[in-house]
């Protein structure tokens, strides 16, 4: 198994304050082992303010989206350099930044590489509509999206990987973990196998996003390829977000 890692992922939410609090509540409340990382996404404006309100504690921040190019004429965009000092991970290729603004799994693959290259952890992000599930696609979706992403990747040293099918984000279905743990145990894990030998696979930490609550986050810690947990709404929440982190790190 990869080591444990929870993260939260804020979306285009809070003010500065809020946020500023939201991290502050939760590094007071929260406790884990030196074996487990969390990990704040922020909005991008934010992220040097949360990065000061948890000094002192062992929580990592991340960017939830970064530009391929270390700088250039990209409205908007931030850079994998301009992150060095400030974030330690990254989301690449979560569905929102595929379906609402075009990102094209070439794109992606390139993110991942820039990431690396520049000492950023990335966490790439895959799943599968309802429709594909329906269809029995599921599988070949995640193992494409995997392909194509890693496509020219020597190492995945620093590389952990989210399964969010698209179909429970933000809708409040959630699969039981069995089904969690197949598509990861199996699916996945055999994936990077095949590319990657097996201490990659091994060692690869995947996770679970998809209506992550502090009801379900027990059952998904207690899955055996069930490596982490990458919540959305719930880590709003500061006492919710810190059930969830000691819910799924709890002993069987």
């Amino acid at each position: 198994m990869g080591r444990t890692i929870i993260a939260g992922n804020w979306k285009m939410n809070t003010t500065l304050s809020d946020a500023i609090s939201l991290s502050i509540a939760i590094r007071e409340q929260l406790s884990l082992g030196a074996d487990k990382e969390v990990i704040l996404f922020p909005p991008s404006p934010f992220a040097i303010p949360v990065r000061d309100a948890v000094r002192g504690s062992s929580m990592k921040i991340g960017l939830q989206n970064i530009h391929d190019e270390d700088s250039g004429a990209f409205t908007g965009e931030t850079s994998p350099t301009m992150l060095q000092g400030i974030c330690e991970y990254a989301l690449i290729g979560h569905s929102e930044r595929r379906s609402l603004f075009g990102e094209s799994d070439d794109f992606i693959n390139r993110k991942i590489r820039a990431c690396l290259a520049h000492d950023i952890k990335p966490i790439l992000c895959i799943g599968e509509t309802s429709t594909q599930k329906d269809a029995g696609l599921a599988s070949q979706i995640i193992t494409d999206q995997i392909e194509s992403a890693l496509h020219n990747v020597e190492s995945i040293d620093n590389l952990a990987i989210a399964y969010e099918p698209i179909w429970a984000i933000g809708t409040g279905i959630v699969p039981e973990a069995s089904e969690v743990e197949e598509t990861l145990g199996v699916t996945i894990r055999n994936q990077i196998r095949s590319l990657y030998g097996t201490p990659a696979s091994n060692e690869t930490p995947l996770l679970y996003g998809g209506s992550v609550n502090p009801g379900n986050a027990y059952a998904f810690g207690q899955a055996q390829n069930i490596d982490g947990v990458l919540v959305g709404g719930a880590s709003l929440n500061a006492a919710q977000f810190v059930e969830i982190c000691r819910q799924f790190t709890l002993e069987p």
